[in-house]
């Protein structure tokens, strides 16, 4: 995942607080990095490996002003910001200019088959169907067949020709990542989440299809179906990586994690003496199954100011470093059954070594995993499956036994998990990208995959 959005004023109003708000409002999509473009006399980028705050506050030899000061002086009309999380992609935006066009482009997503990083990838793409067309439309239908079945990916482009500016927006034709559509007044933004079009004070209008793209300029917006495929939104937006505040396609994140929460104790049915979430995405699950056992909340584990999300950390050594010291334990949980909610576990380390061990050194009686997600055997289709799953060779399996089997890997006194049936159901029905639960990659070409 990475964070997008961009905004553009038809009227040519200054866009500095949209853009700026919007894109704090979607730092919790990227920590590695942050960055801005901005149209007015041209395109200015700056971007940095840094937070949002630091990004807009920082100054330099080149920005004597901070970097907000300059963009309220210049008064842009219309920008992008990019929050990055995804290692397969660059800092952003990236861009492209010849005699004839100058883009900026920021991406959410991964696509394979490519050794440069997919924003390059994606610019150059974009960048070359659109000199070779002169159509933003058709350069981007061009785009969707190029990566027909490469993955999951969306894009903002700031596009300039001349002394003419557009802003386009695309969303591939799986839909496997969320883009939502706002506009206020005259003034359009496009935000990876709709907490992004929150955060810019833009109300929310739509989602925006799979497969379609939007072009924004002076005359307003034009938007056109390419594609049409079988609808797969991953299934993890719900589960991890949206912000509890979002809606995603009608539904609200928070009140999804939550009733994956209810679920869980209408399962199992067992009552610990607390319930304590793992910070910040366990917290939703633990509100359903205190709602529904009657059991208390208590926030015993708090995250180290400063730590990394450690899921995608793939050299082992390093990971089990960050898990060590990402959470800390209040000695509250001495003598307490203690059952603490996860969103998921993927291999295991951070619930293992990281939170439960800590709880049982400080005392605990017991610690047990409550996971809003099913288990998950396989590896995502990015995944190079270099490492094990904690649930790998699980496939098959009752969640029951399976939880009993990876308590045992990880060192917990239980782990329950919820169906991915019952997951499925609960963040709406019908189709999602589920892949690492059920090992269904139908959605990509088989011989991109980094295993077989």
């Amino acid at each position: 995942m990475s964070g997008i959005i961009g905004v553009f004023s038809t009227k040519k109003k200054d866009i500095t607080d949209s853009l700026t708000y919007g894109l704090f409002a979607q730092q919790n999509r990227g920590e590695n990095g942050a960055g801005v473009a901005t149209a007015k006399h041209g395109i200015k980028i700056k971007k940095r490996h840094k937070s949002v705050g630091e990004l807009f506050t920082e100054k330099t030899d080149a920005w004597k002003n901070s970097f907000y000061e300059f963009l309220r002086e210049a008064k842009p009309y219309a920008g992008i910001g990019h929050t990055l999380y995804e290692k397969s992609s660059g800092l952003q935006p990236t861009e492209i200019e010849n005699d004839r066009y100058h883009i900026a482009l920021i991406m959410d997503g991964v696509f394979l088959g490519y050794e440069e990083k997919n924003d390059i990838t994606l610019a150059k793409i974009f960048f070359k169907a659109l000199n070779d067309t002169r159509d933003e439309i058709k350069a981007t239908a061009r785009v969707m067949e190029i990566l027909n079945d490469a993955g999951f990916y969306n894009a903002c482009i700031l596009v300039q020709n001349k002394d003419k500016t557009k802003l386009v927006a695309f969303r591939d034709p799986r839909g496997g990542k969320p883009l939502s559509l706002g506009k206020y007044n005259e003034t359009y933004a496009i935000a990876s989440e709709t907490q992004g079009l929150d955060g810019a004070q833009i109300p929310f209008i739509k989602d925006i299809e799979p497969g379609s793209v939007c072009v924004i300029d002076e005359q307003g917006l034009r938007s056109e179906k390419l594609v049409e495929k079988k609808h797969l939104l991953d299934i993890f937006e719900y589960i991890y990586f949206a912000s509890p505040n979002s809606v995603i396609e009608g539904k609200n994140v928070l009140a999804v994690r939550k009733e994956l929460g209810k679920k869980l104790f209408s399962r199992y049915g067992y009552k610990p003496d607390i319930l304590c979430p793992s910070p910040d995405s366990g917290r939703g699950c633990a509100l359903g199954y205190s709602e529904a056992s009657g059991v208390e909340i208590k926030e015993y584990i708090t995250r180290n100011p400063g730590t990394v999300r450690t899921f995608q950390i793939e050299d082992s050594v390093l990971r089990r470093l960050m898990s060590l010291s990402k959470f800390n334990i209040n000695p509250l949980v001495k003598g307490k059954k203690v059952g603490i909610s996860e969103d998921s576990v993927v291999r295991g380390t951070v619930i293992g070594i990281g939170t439960s061990a800590k709880v049982k050194l400080q005392g605990a009686k017991e610690a047990g995993v409550l996971v809003s997600y099913a288990p998950m055997p396989f590896h995502s289709y990015r995944s190079d499956a270099k490492e094990k799953m904690a649930a790998e060779g699980l496939a098959g399996k009752s969640v029951e036994e399976a939880g009993k089997i990876v308590a045992k890997r990880i060192g917990v006194d239980y782990v329950f998990y919820n169906d991915i049936q019952d997951v499925i159901e609960i963040c709406g029905g019908g189709d999602f990208c589920t892949d690492s639960a059920t090992g269904d990659y139908s959605f990509i070409k088989k011989k991109l995959l980094r295993f077989k």
